[in-house]
């Protein structure tokens, strides 16, 4: 989970780790992660290490991967769920 200021009120608001988002839309649609990482030109182990969060995710490797997984990156972006 990330928390980010809310600016105004100073508020923390938190969201969902949008690599939680990649790899439940990549299991959902059945895609095998070495499949993935191939047509994004990352290797087997880099993308497994993003999606379990033992690794940070860089923005052009997220452009990557929406396109080798059929993703649109807003609706990803999107997806991030407000928690608290």
């Amino acid at each position: 989970m990330l928390k980010y200021s809310a600016g105004e009120d100073g508020a923390d608001v938190s969201y969902t780790d949008i690599r939680d988002q990649l790899r439940e839309i990549i299991i959902e649609r059945g895609y095998k992660q070495v499949s993935i990482a191939k047509k994004a030109k990352l290797s087997p182990s880099k993308l497994s290490a993003i999606l379990n969060k033992a690794r940070k995710l860089d923005v052009n490797e997220m452009f990557s991967i929406c396109e080798a997984a059929g993703i649109d990156p807003q609706e990803l972006m999107n997806s991030a769920k407000r928690v608290g």
